[in-house]
């Protein structure tokens, strides 16, 4: 169980199994250096780490949930939080991660955008950078915890992200698309139709489906079957070959 309290986190380290683990991870860290040199930030963050690594911390589990437990601010809980993903993070696989997270992520359309909240410090620094660094993106942004992508763009946000080998599978699967440029398009008119689609009742489910759909696909999430074969949510807003 993962606790929500500071007290239930006391109560889940005074369990032998648990308490000896985090005494583990955390020896492990403090003593690799000289005893008394790490600064106490450094500490607060080993044993920060010491707590997610022995599972009484969810590091993909809201902020506020986190700041609550260790009654910190919830700065100070995204402060610490980003210090972790930036140390034990993957980044070659960063990219994923982001389509992985907007594929979980809620979301809303407002005026012609399609708005996600992300609360990932380290997701949202990657989207940040990758923004600044490509001109094309002068109308997605970040704003605080929500990242706005108008639906006819949709296609530019995700062609910066997804991997070629995703991209080339992608391709092969849409009829007429035979290259980068016709991929963008198709997924423009995907974002689309999938935001005309939320604006009707009968429609609104299958819509929010196929959205969280085509980011978990792109993300490597392939259901059952052949290798490249998109879901029937994502699907149906496609012509397939």
């Amino acid at each position: 169980m993962t606790p929500v309290t500071l007290k239930q986190l006391r109560e889940e380290l005074e369990n032998q199994a648990k308490g000896a683990a985090f005494a583990k991870a955390f020896a492990e860290g403090y003593f690799a250096v000289a005893f008394g040199t790490t600064p106490k930030s450094e500490i607060d963050q080993l044993v920060f780490d010491s707590l997610v690594k022995v599972g009484l911390i969810n590091p993909d589990g809201a902020i506020y949930d986190i700041a609550r437990m260790l009654k910190v601010t919830p700065a100070k809980a995204r402060s610490i939080l980003f210090q972790y993903q930036l140390r034990h993070d993957d980044a070659a696989d960063l990219d994923q991660r982001v389509l992985k997270t907007l594929s979980q992520a809620k979301f809303s359309l407002d005026d012609k955008r399609l708005n996600f909240g992300i609360e990932s410090p380290l997701i949202r620094s990657v989207i940040e950078a990758r923004l600044k660094a490509a001109g094309v993106f002068s109308d997605i942004s970040m704003s605080g915890e929500i990242l706005k992508v108008p639906v006819n763009q949709l296609g530019v946000f995700i062609k910066a992200f997804v991997s070629d080998e995703r991209a080339e599978k992608l391709r092969n699967r849409l009829d007429g698309v035979k290259d980068d440029k016709g991929l963008i398009a198709a997924l423009n008119t995907f974002g689309e139709g999938v935001a005309a689609d939320l604006a009707k009742d009968a429609a609104k489910d299958g819509a929010k489906a196929g959205l969280s759909g085509l980011f978990g696909w792109l993300a490597g999430n392939a259901g059952p079957g052949v290798v490249g074969e998109i879901a029937g949510e994502v699907s149906m807003y496609f012509d397939q070959v």
